[in-house]
């Protein structure tokens, strides 16, 4: 995983909000193994993550979820979809998974197995974009961060319809 300094390069400084990393290792059950090793979380990028909210739910509040009979979930608000603020991710307290919740739904998937993973991501995605030379060769570079991220988080492509098989399918197609 890239340190801190290529995450600021790569991200912008100024383009960066940091996040309570050392509070939630000492609350929350989540296993350490699934943090960063960052304290801190992009503000925007493009169109997969945005760190700007709008409501009365604040960037890490805990959200409380129960998922029709299911057991509940403590989950903490750590962005939303910039182009549908009612996607939220979430931290799973206890599992340290990324999760997507609908709050209109509501519903819950997986995102990423870890907060760690997911920082990757979203690294491996400026990459991406901050490289974008324009339509040609899209594809195979879109193909090629797909097998890059697949190495870092299997489970994020497992379901076919999951949110990075989308953003690397509408990568793919875009031009």
């Amino acid at each position: 995983m890239p340190n801190a300094a290529a995450y600021l390069t790569t991200w912008g400084h100024d383009n960066t909000v940091p996040f309570p990393r050392e509070l939630w290792l000492e609350v929350l059950p989540a296993p350490a193994a699934a943090y960063p090793s960052i304290d801190f979380l992009p503000l925007d990028l493009s169109e997969v993550f945005t760190a700007y909210l709008d409501g009365e739910v604040q960037l890490y509040d805990q959200v409380d979820v129960r998922i029709a009979e299911g057991k509940p979930y403590r989950l903490m608000l750590i962005g939303t979809v910039p182009a549908d603020g009612d996607m939220w991710f979430v931290f799973n307290a206890d599992s340290g998974q990324v999760m997507m919740l609908d709050i209109e739904s509501p519903s819950l998937e997986p995102v990423n197995s870890s907060l760690a993973a997911f920082t990757d991501f979203l690294y491996h995605f400026s990459l991406f974009v901050d490289a974008d030379t324009g339509s040609e060769g899209r594809a195979q570079r879109a193909a090629e961060l797909k097998r890059r991220l697949e190495d870092v988080d299997p489970s994020a492509f497992a379901d076919p319809e999951s949110w990075w098989n989308a953003v690397i399918a509408q990568l793919s197609s875009a031009g």
